[in-house]
């Protein structure tokens, strides 16, 4: 039921006039629709990392009323940023650093980015929301740890000049190909997720989430050995 803003008479749904007063009435506004209504947090996230192109979605969640106040959906986000930003500037460093230091190439990176876009998926996209409950328990708000961006990105593709050190260095015993390739990723995997087991010995964080992390960190780490090994060549 409506009322005129004039005079109080009660005034038909729609009408755009008063029928005792004749005051004008304000039209009823459609409510706001967002484009990315239908759209779930979950699989925004995972649209943030799309390979290369995942830049594009980001920004647009970025802009967006839909997603623009959801914590989850910007952390994301910002990260698919970051990461492109980064691919941008190894890519355009590679040609230098190709011609300073010989054994340096395009594996280094395509190792690390394979690591940074599988733990993105899985640590940011699947189990973001999990990881924010039970840092919660540690007074850790993870929406504004905008300093675990950078971090994440710089283990990860850390963990990508690593892994193809290991790969040269145990390749003259294994022989060149996946088999080495996959030993390298799966010895990685072994020691950087022995030290994240300290997190479920010392009570931080529960065995589920941690482990649903290392299954993921399984992934990248053998697919990163995969790409990043496959361009290997000696000097």
């Amino acid at each position: 039921m409506a009322f005129c803003t004039n005079c109080g008479a009660e005034v038909q749904g729609g009408a755009a006039f008063c029928a005792r007063c004749g005051a004008s009435q304000p039209r009823p506004t459609a409510p706001y629709s967002d484009f990315l209504d239908g759209l779930s947090d979950r699989a925004a996230c995972i649209l943030c990392y799309i390979p290369v192109f995942g830049v594009i979605p980001a920004i647009v969640f970025l802009a967006s009323q839909r997603f623009r106040g959801n914590a989850r959906v910007r952390f994301n986000a910002f990260q698919a940023v970051y990461l492109f930003v980064a691919w941008l500037v190894v890519s355009s460093a590679i040609p230098v650093l190709m011609f300073a230091v010989p054994d340096w190439g395009v594996e280094q990176d395509c190792g690390g980015f394979c690591f940074r876009w599988v733990d993105g998926v899985t640590n940011g996209a699947i189990l973001s929301a999990r990881w924010a409950d039970e840092s919660k328990r540690l007074g850790i708000d993870m929406s504004v740890q905008s300093q675990a961006l950078a971090g994440w990105v710089t283990y990860d593709f850390l963990c990508g000049i690593v892994l193809l050190w290991l790969y040269a260095s145990i390749r003259p015993r294994y022989g060149a190909g996946a088999k080495t390739a996959v030993i390298a990723g799966l010895a990685l995997w072994f020691i950087t997720h022995l030290a994240f087991s300290a997190w479920v010995f010392n009570g931080l964080y529960s065995f589920g989430v941690v482990a649903a992390s290392a299954l993921g960190g399984l992934v990248s780490g053998v697919a990163g050995a995969l790409a990043g090994c496959a361009l290997y060549k000696e000097a």
